[in-house]
């Protein structure tokens, strides 16, 4: 067992100058990488594949949900169009609203995972793993709700956009 961290070097330098041994000198964490870089290809591509489905599946609920939205407010969309806002304005309008609503479920969404998987360990099949939840994940889950949000959102906006004017007023 070594004193400090900062004697790792130490030792590894006065074990590569000993030419009866043969060794490689690594840190623990180099080793538990090497080890379990098969196991975390298979975790990795189960994750993605599970996280894609999962996205796909919400991109489509959402797109559904803010068409259901739209039709809803037919007459509102007939309204800005006949005082003289073009279709452009209405679907920069529809998806900001889109993006709008789904940033809280993006934030509530790091916000749980934060609370639930925040420094869990796991050990799938003998190997440790410390769960972190760090900036640049929270942020790639952000940019892919925001995403799924603008996609879901792209549809029902053309769709609001093209209703003509005279029925949508008529719509009730």
């Amino acid at each position: 067992m070594l004193a400090s961290p900062d004697s790792f070097p130490t030792l590894q330098k006065a074990l590569q100058s000993n030419p009866t041994l043969t060794v490689e000198l690594k840190h623990e964490s180099e080793t538990v990488a090497l080890r379990s870089r098969g196991l975390r290809g298979i975790l990795d591509f189960i994750s993605y594949f599970v996280g894609a489905v999962m996205a796909l599946g919400a991109t489509l609920v959402r797109s559904m949900s803010c068409i259901r939205w739209s039709d809803g407010r037919k007459r509102e969309m007939a309204t800005l169009r006949a005082i003289g806002f073009g279709a452009v304005p209405i679907v920069i309008s529809v998806i900001i609203e889109s993006l709008l609503l789904a940033l809280p479920g993006a934030l509530l969404g790091v916000l749980l995972a934060w609370l639930f998987f925040q420094r869990q360990c796991v050990s799938p099949m003998g190997i440790s793993f410390k769960l972190t939840i760090t900036p640049a994940l929270a942020t790639l889950g952000i940019t892919w709700a925001l995403t799924m949000g603008l996609i879901g959102g792209v549809m029902p906006a053309i769709r609001a956009a093209r209703i003509p004017v005279t029925t949508a007023l008529r719509a009730t």
